[in-house]
């Protein structure tokens, strides 16, 4: 393998919904990702991710991750 690996075109995406996952994502990335919650719950992240990403001098943009069914044996 050869060539550099590293495209910097790409879009740093995190989700988590740890304290540690909140603070890595706001200092790092530029699209925060969660999980199809409760309106409220979202509202809630949101704000705080707002606020933590503030603090770290950043505006991320927000996604949700669609949650995929649960396979049927």
């Amino acid at each position: 393998m050869s060539g550099n690996l590293f495209d910097a075109s790409l879009t740093p995406q995190h989700g988590g919904a740890s304290p540690a996952a909140e603070r890595v994502s706001a200092a790092q990335a530029d699209v925060y990702l969660m999980w199809g919650e409760p309106p409220a719950m979202i509202a809630e992240r949101v704000a705080r991710m707002r606020r933590l990403a503030a603090e770290a001098g950043r505006e991320p943009r927000f996604g949700i991750r669609p949650a995929a069914p649960a396979p049927v044996a």
